[in-house]
């Protein structure tokens, strides 16, 4: 039988888990808060001048209710591969361990870097845009006959510059992929 794996949004200290794709999806924005849906609540606004941020958006895979037979592993990442629009870069990449997103909430997150992602293992962002079908982001990680968390998260982070336009963005899809057996 299939195994039953759902995509969580890690928020908080703790972290707070949260299903952000089964019977939904749950409307996932970034945002400048540390909230798993926030709905239209906390835009980020454009600024002036230099780049306001999101707060980043960490995201994990977990097995829930029905175990792989064997195991999951080969997991990847990857967008559309489509430009978020003048003035916006979505930067992203793989981390081994969880750091609560920060900044100043309703302004900018704090941006997403190296230094800044300071518990464990954050791989230097990128443009999400690079990560598509053909090419997507290889994450360590697997998982056997069990439920339960696995895998590296994927963090990513939406920049806005001062030549972004304003109003809602289009919505865009991120995928997970990997092999059961």
């Amino acid at each position: 039988m299939a195994a039953t794996v759902i995509t969580n949004r890690l928020t908080g200290a703790g972290p707070t888990k949260t299903d952000i794709v089964t019977g939904g999806p749950v409307t996932s924005r970034m945002s400048t808060s540390d909230a798993p849906a926030p709905g239209t609540s906390d835009p980020i606004p454009i600024p002036g001048a230099g780049t306001n941020y999101s707060y980043w958006v960490v995201t994990r895979l977990e097995v829930v209710t029905t175990a792989p037979d064997n195991g999951i592993n080969n997991i990847k990442w990857y967008s559309e591969g489509t430009s978020f629009g003048t003035g916006l870069v979505c930067s992203g990449n793989e981390a081994t361990d969880y750091t609560q997103a920060t900044g100043t909430q309703g302004t900018t997150g704090t941006e997403l870097t190296v230094g800044n992602y300071t518990t464990g293992t954050l791989t230097t962002p990128v443009d999400v845009t690079t990560f598509t079908s053909g090419s997507p982001k290889s994450l360590a990680g697997s998982i056997g006959a069990a439920t339960g968390e696995f895998g590296s998260r994927f963090v990513y982070q939406l920049g806005v510059g001062a030549t972004a336009g304003v109003g809602t963005m289009t919505a865009r899809t991120f995928t997970w992929q990997f092999d059961e057996t």
